[in-house]
């Protein structure tokens, strides 16, 4: 039995701004109509956050450059510091941020842009830009830095692929390599169709994870003048223009997206880097055509910006039984074919603080400490599964009241019940006659408990 927390429409809530969620609430929303749109009519794109002097920050990156939040007492959010960027305006699509050592290092993907430095360390009162330069690279689609060995991994732009060590200055990057340009085979090996370039990646331990539109790679860089790539993974189930990924706490698994209209998000099994396998995909329960973005992992959960519909955040501690826990719509835009709505998240403050961008309406602060709640005392069983006309429901807490629905895998609830567990620990719950054969969702749920298992119908 594989547990699914469906989320129905039933169960949305909406906000004032016709907002709509499920677990997770927004707490504070920030946007400026005087910054430039850019010739695709956004204003913002990458999110991030950092920790410094016991207080919590945002990052929200424009078409005009970095803007800072207070985000230390979420309701209470404000704006404290914008740092303009060296290349601004209508043509500027994508920033890119992550921090290191109480530096931030922004990076731009238009125009004569630069790597800049910006030292975060006065938080909140002041921050300074101590290194603004494009000698090392002007432009970059996406940076990620390995703290683990201090280094600064870059890809797109104007070199599609560089490290940098952050060592000895880590307001002076120094060069290691560019392995497009010094390694003759590196094109032919990694994505012939893109040259060679890596969209994106993830970075562990000199373990890299890149991410092109033919699949994604993982490549060992431990000796960076000769870097082995472990394995190339471009013919997978539901495939796309794979974009971007993330790695769980213990490296087992690698979350990926499509970025492509109705593409699902992957789970992909990397234990062992050289035979990856695909374990399941999970998506959006809002709209087929949904377009997942970026997804982190954060403890237990994965949290997706996912354009159109939103923050979607899943339970993918069983990454063969993962499941939503929750989403929040920040986007208000309809045309599921383009690029619009949540661009980024950043989940590291804190569960109480979740950070999303969204490329029309700015900076989101959401709560989604509700899928902290503890479902279950007990283990739940359910049989007869495959059912005929009934269904026992065993190891509810006692003396508590629930609702039970049953509900098709499209989200349509056929069935309401509300039943009470009294000292026998079981509920008989007969079900109508007349539902066709097939796969139901099981949904039981009251104020503090909430669980979803699939049934079966003769």
């Amino acid at each position: 039995m594989k547990p699914i927390f469906l989320i129905c429409l039933m169960l949305c809530f909406t906000t004032a701004n016709g907002q709509e969620g499920f677990n997770i609430s927004k707490v504070y929303e920030w946007s400026n109509d005087q910054i430039t749109l850019n010739n695709k009519g956004d204003r913002y794109s990458e999110v991030w956050g950092v920790h410094i002097n016991n207080r919590d920050f945002a990052i929200l990156g424009s078409t005009e450059g970095t803007h800072i939040f207070d985000v230390t007492e979420p309701a209470s959010s404000s704006y404290i510091h914008f740092i303009p960027a060296a290349e601004k305006g209508q043509g500027i699509r994508h920033r890119d941020y992550h921090d290191f050592n109480g530096f931030l290092y922004a990076v731009c993907d238009e125009g004569a842009s630069t790597l800049q430095i910006i030292d975060l360390h006065h938080l909140p009162d002041s921050v300074s830009v101590v290194y603004d330069s494009d000698e090392l690279f002007s432009r970059a689609h996406n940076i990620f830095i390995d703290s683990i060995t201090e280094k600064l991994y870059v890809a797109g732009g104007e070199h599609g692929f560089s490290i940098y060590s952050l060592k000895d200055n880590p307001i002076s990057p120094e060069l290691l390599v560019i392995p497009p340009l010094n390694f003759s085979w590196w094109s032919q090996a990694i994505a012939p169709s893109r040259a060679g370039g890596l969209h994106d990646m993830y970075v562990r331990n000199d373990t890299v994870y890149g991410n092109t539109y033919d699949g994604f790679y993982i490549m060992d860089f431990t000796d960076y003048e000769m870097p082995i790539i472990l394995s190339g993974n471009t013919n997978y189930p539901d495939q796309g223009n794979n974009h971007s990924g993330w790695l769980t706490d213990d490296g087992n698994t690698y979350i990926t997206t499509d970025e492509n209209s109705g593409k699902k998000i992957k789970l992909m099994d990397v234990s062992d880097p050289v035979n990856v396998s695909f374990i399941d995909t999970i998506g959006s329960t809002l709209s087929d055509l949904a377009i997942p973005h970026n997804p982190i992992v954060y403890k237990d959960y994965t949290f997706v910006s996912y354009y159109h519909d939103g923050l979607f955040v899943y339970n993918t501690k069983n990454p063969s039984n993962a499941y939503v826990e929750g989403f929040f719509d920040t986007s208000t835009e309809t045309d599921y074919t383009r690029y619009k709505g949540a661009w980024g998240v950043y989940p590291f403050l804190g569960l109480d603080k979740i950070l999303v961008s969204d490329m029309q309406n700015g900076l989101f602060v959401l709560d989604a400490t509700k899928i902290l709640q503890e479902p279950q005392k007990e283990e739940l069983r359910i049989y007869p599964n495959p059912f005929d006309n009934y269904i026992v429901i065993e190891g509810l807490p006692k003396e508590e009241v629930y609702t039970v629905n049953v509900i098709t895998l499209s989200g349509k609830v056929l069935v309401t019940n509300q039943v009470k567990n009294n000292a026998s620990y079981n509920i008989n719950l007969p079900l109508p006659e007349g539902l066709d054969k097939g796969c139901y969702v099981l949904k039981i749920f009251n104020d503090t408990f909430v669980s979803g298992i699939k049934i079966f119908k003769n």
